[in-house]
């Protein structure tokens, strides 16, 4: 259980994995059983050497907010903005360390969070990895 005085800003994130797993995300670039950091979102900046695009995408959804009337339309734009930063969190950390949830051990955990270090421990990577985007 996270710390409630931080429930909302879980509730966000939550909402913004929602979106990805479940949403256009989902429909529009996973395939059926396609990890998020195997999706198109982490790979295509993999394969150019940046994480330009995904930050542009970002930052481009941020600013469209501005231009959208709708709470909600908001609100799905700036999910899918968080989505994108992921994404470049993810290629900065490198293709075999998507996971970003590292806690002390006395700190309570959400089930995403036990989900990803049980990831990590199966895939014996360390949780202190950081990959160099090669940008050359």
């Amino acid at each position: 259980m996270v710390d409630e005085n931080y429930k909302a800003l879980r509730d966000v994130f939550e909402a913004a994995i929602h979106q990805a797993a479940d949403g256009k995300g989902k429909t529009r670039h996973a395939g059926e059983y396609e990890a998020f950091e195997d999706q198109q979102i982490c790979q295509i900046p993999r394969w150019l050497g940046s994480i330009d695009g995904p930050l542009f995408q970002a930052v481009k959804k941020c600013l469209e907010v501005n231009r959208i009337s709708t709470t909600e339309a908001k609100i799905h734009e700036l999910l899918g903005a968080l989505n994108y930063i992921a994404a470049a969190i993810i290629v900065l950390k490198g293709a075999e360390a998507p996971a970003l949830l590292v806690f002390p051990e006395d700190t309570t955990k959400t089930p995403f969070a036990v989900a990803y270090e049980k990831e990590l421990r199966d895939r014996s990577v360390p949780k202190t990895s950081f990959t160099k985007v090669d940008t050359a």
